[in-house]
């Protein structure tokens, strides 16, 4: 796309030409992308403010570019080499490469035989690892898709940069809230694009999942994108989430009736010491939760009221969480953990004898 400027946030001003060169920096900014938008003949022509000035462009902007090159000269190879390199989160050997191309084209069957050779072969150490660097690659691939579609959108679309750069797209993370966010909504009568919907563009965007799990757990409407006005604007709430405040609202009723009715303590229970539940937790505390899958094992967790959602939440900071999840979204079964009665398993009297001895 043309010579890259520096960015300006780069430059340390401390003389006159260090001055100059963050003004031309500011100025050869977008200098590329007119080009490239007068050729697609949209009107997308960038300006640049010097000051409190009117915007210049086209030939004026040219001009002021000239003479700020000329009052402050440059290195001719100043652009080309301050330019950064960007930073890409994976590393893998042609051999590793050779794996996952076979991985990532097979079917989700013959994907789980490969993977499982190669731990046979290689050991669980190194899955993990390869694991790590295909997720460091993918980030990859879908942040140069992201600015991929940025640059069409502004040569090709006409869009101002600002607005480009907004583009809601998918993400890893979008896609995982996605799949915590469908899990227990009927997909039927759900439109075909809906955030409720596994698989989907919105159910794979951090942006639109997140706006449909605040809405649904702070009991707000969330509008289909589907069934629009003639100005464009949303008629009804989304099936969806009606599905998902429906799910909630019963959950909420059957830990209710769980609560006021005393059921004789099960065998189970009796063994364990442990009450499983489904419900989501009625109050804080340290919870043992079990997503249900044989072979993985429960997590400690810590509830909390969140006071933003208005619901009990698994607090950030603990199993890679950033911020809190609502319990109702991170789903799974549920059991207390029993505070324990220091007194009595240490002995009261035990106890006693040690404080009077200290006194002695």
């Amino acid at each position: 796309m043309g010579l890259q400027a520096q960015p300006v946030d780069a430059i340390c001003i401390s003389s006159q030409v260090d001055a100059g060169s963050a003004y031309v920096a500011a100025a050869l900014r977008y200098f590329w992308l007119r080009q490239q938008s007068l050729r697609t003949g949209h009107a997308n022509v960038p300006m640049v403010r010097l000051g409190m000035g009117d915007p210049l462009d086209g030939f004026d902007l040219d001009l002021e570019v000239d003479e700020a090159m000329a009052k402050w000269p440059l290195p001719a190879n100043h652009f080309q080499t301050a330019a950064p390199v960007p930073a890409h989160d994976y590393e893998l050997t042609s051999i590793e490469a050779e794996f996952l191309s076979k991985v990532v084209e097979a079917s989700t069957h013959e994907r789980e035989t490969l993977l499982s050779r190669y731990a046979n072969s290689a050991g669980v150490d190194d899955v993990i690892r390869l694991f790590s660097q295909m997720i460091g690659c993918a980030n990859a691939v879908i942040e140069n898709c992201r600015l991929g579609a940025i640059d069409l959108l502004i040569t090709e679309g006409g869009l101002h940069p600002h607005v480009a750069e907004d583009i809601n797209l998918p993400t890893l993370v979008g896609a995982m809230s996605g799949v915590m966010l469908a899990a227990g909504v009927d997909p039927r009568e759900v439109c075909s694009g809906c955030v409720y919907r596994h698989g989907t563009h919105a159910n794979q965007s951090a942006v639109t999942t997140e706006d449909a799990a605040y809405s649904a757990f702070g009991s707000l409407k969330f509008m289909c994108h589907e069934n629009l006005d003639q100005r464009g604007s949303p008629t009804r709430v989304c099936i969806g989430h009606a599905k998902a405040l429906k799910a909630v609202n019963e959950a909420e009723c059957e830990l209710s009736r769980s609560s006021t009715c005393i059921e004789p303590q099960s065998i189970r229970e009796a063994v364990t010491g442990r009450a499983w539940s489904q419900s989501i937790p009625s109050r804080p505390g340290s919870y043992w939760n079990w997503g249900g899958q044989p072979g993985v094992e429960a997590e400690l967790v810590q509830v909390r009221l969140d006071s933003a959602a208005g619901c009990f939440s698994v607090s950030e900071g603990q199993l890679g969480l950033v911020k809190a999840l609502p319990c109702a979204q991170w789903g799974g079964w549920w059991a207390p953990v029993q505070k324990p009665d220091a007194y009595s398993e240490i002995g009261g009297d035990n106890g006693a004898h040690s404080s009077t001895s200290k006194v002695g």
